[in-house]
């Protein structure tokens, strides 16, 4: 028999881990629900959310990300036909997934703000360590931010795939072309 606070360790039977970051149970089983399984679509050991499924996140998001991400899909998809015509399937679903990522980045946001060690500085967080002794914190930098900066680049480079993404440089090309064109058609008359 251990020494440890059972306030302190994993609820599961015959597991003696500390508890991690306001879970009843260890970083091992911190997904698993009361009942000692793991259910599909469960949101157990979720902290920021940025790695959820689709399935997962329709099923335990709060409301005002729901409308969000319903929101960016249906503005996306418009400026798609908008812009091209007719919205093929696979496209709809690259949307839908990139619409999801934008959504994720919010929920990175919120997460920093929430569990920033300094609110003036939300790029750290505090992280519990686990020793002999039991659980203490310490500040560290922000992994979230990394992740975000990671679902921008991805997002940016597939809205530039399918067309829908206009760089600065991509822009100003297209005004030097534009340029181009008038001088031409001006000499030409």
């Amino acid at each position: 028999m251990s020494d440890r606070d059972p306030e302190l360790t994993c609820n599961v039977d015959g597991c003696n881990a500390w508890k991690q970051n306001g879970f009843e149970n260890c970083y091992h089983h911190k997904g698993v629900s009361d009942d000692g399984s793991s259910h599909k679509n469960n949101d157990n050991a979720v902290s920021h959310g940025l790695y959820q499924s689709k399935e997962t996140f329709l099923a335990n998001a709060k409301d005002h990300h729901k409308d969000t991400y319903y929101a960016l899909h249906e503005s996306l998809c418009s400026d798609y036909e908008a812009k091209f015509g007719d919205l093929p399937t696979h496209i709809k679903k690259k949307l839908a997934d990139i619409a999801l990522d934008m959504v994720r980045v919010d929920m990175g946001d919120e997460y920093e703000a929430k569990n920033a060690a300094d609110p003036e500085a939300p790029l750290t967080e505090m992280d519990t360590q686990m020793g002999e002794s039991g659980p203490w914190e310490k500040e560290v930098t922000s992994k979230v931010e990394t992740i975000k900066t990671n679902i921008n680049r991805e997002t940016r480079l597939a809205l530039k795939d399918i067309g829908l993404y206009n760089s600065p440089e991509s822009q100003k090309a297209d005004s030097m072309a534009d340029i181009a064109q008038l001088w031409e058609e001006d000499l030409r008359s």
